[in-house]
């Protein structure tokens, strides 16, 4: 309101109008206001260029690249360097400062870990440097965020605390807000349910208040899959038929990808397959727009379960390896989890017993060593295959497939269930 007021005269360009527009632009961004924020940050670029006011086009810059962060990461990461190198140039500390922070974002919302190192590593330099526990913050936060999604639950959950507890300090929600929404996801993950619908719901409740709204669609995407992992699948659909409805018209798509997967798992968990397919596929089309890897992998994944339900299972395999191989490559043990007991699932459905049982052996023994918890809506079915696969197998055969399972290494589990041949190609 108080940009607005400022800006509501007409005046003749000037660097302080500059700077003003640059100010709207950054606390509309923040805000959720990408509409203002591009418009105002456009606007800001302009006047820093008929001035040749470098400081102020190192800022406009920074903000441009916010906005194309979200459906364009490739552009917003060649705005970022040159607005940081723009910083460095004119001594604008702050510039450079959030300029290497944005690019962290960037590469998280591609979820490029391993590009995301080397501007992390610079982020925390900055940090330092400066004695800035907002960027902090962020870094800590950006820390917890790949931890998880590696499967690194320990270093993920005090990451994590670091980066709440400084942003208390300093008064920062949106971090926050992320931080909050990652530490959720972990509690999913080791099976935590109670802890993290408790810590989603009071973030959510008090979210647009504090300004730390823009993290919201992480948090409700959480809340979801709490709702979902604990079987009820329309809960689920309903939560996530709103959130996607406000992340479209928003244009925020990697969150979007995620949803629709997530949508798509409720709806083939109600037989929907119709549906569920839709979903799967708009998911995968946004994710391989952004280049995100592990929103291809999910998408992957998810239409290889889907090809499971359909009973095409060279299919499935096809894509569950496809998302296997992804999430080997890029160390994202949770997905390797997913995608090793899903195989195994298949190999007991296309009566390979051995081999099933070898897989689910490893994959406990994986779980463990990490440990990530099943879903309890997951296991009753993961009861009951293993009690099947038991009585066929005979309880002497079966534990010592099961053994050797456990002896694998996470490559060796890997390569063992690219070697498993159906029976049958009848079912392609």
């Amino acid at each position: 309101r108080w940009f607005t007021r400022a800006l509501g005269a007409d005046g003749a360009p000037s660097s302080i109008r500059a700077r003003a527009l640059w100010g709207a632009a950054h606390v509309a961004g923040y805000g959720g206001d990408f509409v203002t924020a591009s418009t105002r940050a456009a606007q800001a670029l302009a006047m820093a260029d008929e001035l040749g006011d470098d400081r102020i086009r190192a800022r406009a810059l920074n903000h441009i690249g916010f906005v194309q962060m979200w459906s364009e990461p490739g552009l917003a990461l060649e705005e970022f360097k040159v607005s940081v190198q723009l910083g460095r140039q004119t001594g604008d500390h702050w510039a450079v400062a959030d300029g290497v922070k944005m690019l962290t974002c960037t590469w998280l919302f591609r979820d490029d870990y391993a590009g995301l190192q080397e501007s992390l590593d610079e982020l925390l330099r900055v940090a330092k440097q400066l004695g800035n526990r907002f960027f902090s913050a962020w870094y800590y936060s950006s820390v917890g965020w790949a931890a998880v999604r590696r499967g690194d639950f320990d270093n993920a959950r005090r990451a994590l605390a670091t980066s709440i507890q400084q942003c208390k300090e300093v008064g920062e929600p949106v971090t926050e807000g992320y931080a909050i929404a990652f530490l959720g996801e972990l509690l999913v993950l080791t099976g935590d349910y109670a802890k993290g619908a408790s810590l989603i719901d009071e973030f959510l409740q008090r979210a647009n208040a504090t300004g730390g709204g823009i993290a919201v669609p992480w948090a409700e995407i959480v809340r979801a899959t709490l709702v979902l992992a604990r079987d009820d699948a329309g809960a689920a659909c309903a939560i996530l038929d709103s959130l996607i409805c406000e992340i479209e018209a928003a244009g925020l798509p990697q969150p979007l990808s995620h949803a629709l997967s997530l949508r798509g798992t409720a709806r083939l968990a109600t037989g929907d397959f119709a549906m569920a397919g839709a979903d799967f596929r708009e998911a995968r089309a946004l994710a391989v727009k952004m280049d995100n890897r592990w929103l291809i992998a999910l998408a992957d994944h998810s239409l290889g379960q889907l090809a499971r339900q359909q009973q095409q299972a060279h299919r499935a395999r096809a894509l569950l390896h496809d998302a296997l191989g992804l999430r080997v490559a890029n160390k994202w043990l949770p997905g390797v989890v997913d995608s090793l007991e899903a195989l195994a699932g298949l190999a007991a459905e296309q009566q390979c017993l051995l081999e099933a049982t070898r897989l689910f052996g490893a994959v406990l023994t994986l779980r463990n060593t990490i440990g990530m918890a099943r879903w309890p809506t997951a296991q009753r079915g993961y009861d009951h295959t293993l009690a099947r696969l038991c009585a066929a197998l005979g309880a002497i055969d079966f534990a010592r497939a099961w053994a050797q399972g456990e002896g694998l290494s996470v490559a060796e589990a890997v390569a063992y269930a690219a070697s498993v041949v159906f029976p049958s190609p009848s079912n392609c």
